[in-house]
């Protein structure tokens, strides 16, 4: 059950929050409009680098991409299912080749628009913060750090889900 709060529109009950659960990408920083594309092209990347990959060109395999997330539900699975790639490798070299482009462009991580504050305020009430992600360690922890929120979760990821 979600409960939305507004001034005008406040909600009381007897029990306590006792924590959050948030989304990563698009909750705890806003995307910027071009992060379907830079996605895109990191999975690409960690594709291409692949051997039996290696001579495709770029539009074949975004067509691929497109292929997997109608048929697959995700846009690298197909690459697993149908052509016996390692899906977990391919995860940790898109994440790695996200990390890579983003720590190139300056726009991608506002951190401006980061909820520090609310978070910051939460957590000194005692309620506990969570986050629900498909991205994995080593990309929460690049952006959790870009957005300077990295102090609001545990190092040891016990607070975190990574897909």
């Amino acid at each position: 059950m979600a409960v939305l709060f507004s001034e005008n529109k406040s909600f009381r009950h007897a029990a306590m929050i006792e924590g959050v659960i948030l989304d990563n990408d698009g909750t705890l920083y806003k995307e910027p409009e071009n992060a379907h594309d830079v996605h895109t092209e990191a999975a690409v990347l960690a594709v291409k680098s692949q051997p039996q990959m290696s001579f495709r060109s770029v539009l074949e395999i975004e067509s691929l991409i497109d292929k997997s997330k109608k048929h697959y539900g995700g846009a690298l699975e197909i690459f697993a299912e149908e052509y016996g790639m390692d899906a977990e490798q391919l995860r940790r070299d898109h994440y790695r080749n996200l990390i890579e482009l983003t720590s190139q462009q300056d726009g991608y991580f506002d951190h401006a628009d980061a909820p520090e504050q609310a978070l910051t305020e939460l957590k000194g009430a005692g309620v506990g913060l969570y986050i629900a992600t498909h991205g994995n360690e080593e990309w929460t922890d690049y952006s959790l750090g870009r957005n300077h929120l990295a102090h609001l979760f545990s190092a040891a990821h016990d607070d975190v889900i990574h897909k």
